[in-house]
């Protein structure tokens, strides 16, 4: 009989900075599944470029990456769960001990879980009663900093005098004046985060850090080498200044990846990649993305749409606009069904061209 799993007294994350050379990642914690584990640079979350092994061992396992994270990226290893019963007991039924063992170690991973979370969090002493810990509405805390009056509670600070930050006023008629903070904020660059877009500099740490801090990311023109997928979550997007905005790989990676629905891309050039730009529901429906004004060059394939296997999370509604996949090696446009999941359908296709333009291809120019 095999030994059911402990649950230590352990603090369920790992961080650890890279070296550059090295690809095998031990945790020390438990985890019942390999979905159970989020692996985050930074704080950009990866979904791919791994492998997880040692699920149900009491003394945790390993995370494999395909290609060893570039030196000095913080990798995070931590478990991370969904509260939920995954069993029931029945009235009158036989009773397994090894059900209810699994019960309690959720019950206790969860706790961990939740403990680990409060830990980082801003308290005040146990020695305190505070008067009130609501933070001021939205109106009166806009443009101001949160501090502390005489008494040592919350209150919103005005910024006036020599902290405040300069006005600005669009020249045109009907124009409000905001701060230039509240301007700068409206649409942030992935220079901001680092990116330098010589086409040489590993800029994936970057792009990473941008799109998980920001809905709305701007790509200035340049040429920004990657080496992991980008993926594109809920609502999120992805904007260049056309095809002077090269996002390229020579990894045989999956390069843009819209795992979520409403996301925008457009206005760029996607360059190299077994994938140029993959659609698959990850923790839910792959829907109403737009994706437009693209170019995506000497790709595997340039645009595939997986139902995966879940039929929870189809690929359905999704829109492509004025896109040419230029030299496929493989196919232009995929569709397909990797697992048990829906066919991805209700697509949209306008203005799109699949050109080999002297390239050898296997494939098809549109596959389904």
């Amino acid at each position: 009989m095999s030994e059911h799993i402990k649950m230590p007294d352990i603090v369920p994350v790992l961080r650890i900075l890279a070296s550059g050379s090295q690809s095998v990642f031990a945790f020390p914690f438990p985890i019942f599944a390999s979905e159970d584990m989020a692996v985050y640079f930074g704080t950009a979350r990866q979904y791919s470029g791994f492998t997880i092994s040692g699920a149900g061992n009491s003394h945790g396992g390993e995370v494999t990456f395909d290609v060893p994270p570039p030196a000095g990226t913080l990798v995070i290893l931590e478990r991370r769960m969904a509260f939920e019963r995954l069993s029931d007991f029945l009235e009158g039924g036989d009773f397994s001990a090894a059900a209810l063992n699994t019960e309690l170690d959720f019950f206790v991973a969860g706790l961990q879980q939740v403990s680990r979370d409060q830990a980082n969090m801003i308290r005040f002493p146990e020695t305190e009663n505070p008067s009130g810990i609501a933070l001021p509405d939205r109106i009166l805390r806009a443009n101001k900093a949160l501090g502390f009056d005489g008494d040592g509670n919350l209150s919103a600070v005005d910024l006036s005098g020599s902290m405040a930050a300069p006005d600005f006023t669009a020249s045109a008629g009907g124009s409000v004046t905001r701060t230039s903070h509240d301007k700068f904020s409206d649409l942030l660059s992935i220079k901001d985060f680092g990116a330098v877009g010589d086409g040489t500099h590993n800029d994936t740490t970057a792009f990473q850090q941008a799109i998980a801090a920001c809905d709305a990311v701007f790509v200035p023109s340049g040429t920004y080498l990657v080496t992991a997928p980008l993926s594109l979550g809920n609502g999120k997007s992805l904007i260049g200044c056309g095809d002077s905005s090269v996002i390229k790989t020579s990894n045989a990676i999956s390069l843009i990846e819209l795992g979520g629905s409403y996301a925008t891309l457009k206005n760029l050039r996607l360059e190299g990649g077994n994938v140029g730009i993959k659609l698959m529901g990850q923790v839910g429906p792959c829907v109403q993305n737009s994706v437009s004004d693209l170019t995506i060059w000497q790709s595997q394939t340039g645009i595939l749409l997986d139902g995966g296997s879940d039929t929870n999370k189809p690929v359905y509604w999704n829109n492509f606009a004025r896109v040419l996949v230029a030299q496929p090696f493989v196919n232009g446009i995929h569709l397909k069904r990797s697992g048990a999941g829906d066919t991805p359908n209700a697509n949209r296709f306008q203005q799109c061209r699949v050109y080999s333009l002297g390239a050898t291809t296997s494939g098809a120019g549109l596959y389904v």
